[in-house]
Order: C-alpha cells, then sequence, then structure tokens
C-alpha cells in the first residue's frame, strides 16, 4: 500500500490552515512596528477603534520572524493597529509574521501533537 504524501509544512503553517478550518482565524499580517509589550501593523490590522472588543481578549501568535513563537493575549486595543498585552516578551520587528485568532494557539497545537 502508498501512503499519500503530505506536503512538507511548519507548525506555524499548519496552525494557520487549522485556524481557518476552525473558524478560529481572525487577521494576519507583519508588523510594522513592534515593543515588548505591543505589536503594531498599520496595513493589515484596521479594526475600528469603536469596535475593540472583538479584539481585546483574542490571541497573537508571531510565526516568524524575530519573536517567532510567542502566544500573547490581547488585553488593549486603543488605536488602530495597535495591539497591546502584559507581560513583556521579545518586541516584534517589520520581519515579524502574525496572526489573531479566537483561541489560545497552545490549543491547537496540543492537539496536533496528540495526532
Amino acid at each position: 500500500m502508498v501512503a499519500p504524501a503530505i506536503a512538507n509544512r511548519t507548525v506555524g503553517q499548519v496552525l494557520l490552515d487549522i485556524a481557518r478550518l476552525t473558524g478560529d482565524w481572525l487577521n494576519e499580517g507583519t508588523a510594522t512596528a513592534g515593543t515588548t509589550t505591543s505589536l503594531t501593523d498599520a496595513n493589515n490590522e484596521r479594526t475600528p477603534v469603536a469596535q475593540a472588543g472583538p479584539v481585546t481578549g483574542t490571541y497573537l501568535y508571531v510565526r516568524g520572524g524575530t519573536a517567532a513563537g510567542q502566544i500573547r493575549e490581547i488585553i488593549t486595543y486603543s488605536t488602530i493597529g495597535v495591539m497591546t498585552w502584559q507581560e513583556a516578551g521579545t518586541a516584534p520587528d517589520t520581519t515579524s509574521t502574525w496572526v489573531r485568532l479566537r483561541r489560545h494557539p497552545q490549543a491547537i497545537i496540543d492537539a496536533m501533537s496528540a495526532i
């Protein structure tokens, strides 16, 4: 019996595909700036501040570039494109690609590991 071929992809790519299929994917892009407690994407995160409620409480997963692998819960969204969190980490920069999810990314990663 011949097994089907499976494309060689990173954990981040698989996580993104799963998030899209389960409805957990909300947005993604590349940072235009960042600090140890924030990521700014002036190009892709354009949710109006008046609708900040659906942004806060979601999860930011930096999947590439500087700060890759960091998972942060967004606690403040008071300026368009600027997502902030509480605990300090590595500051994202213009090489940092990110995805914003409804569900904590670790839950998806744990499910992938269980397979």
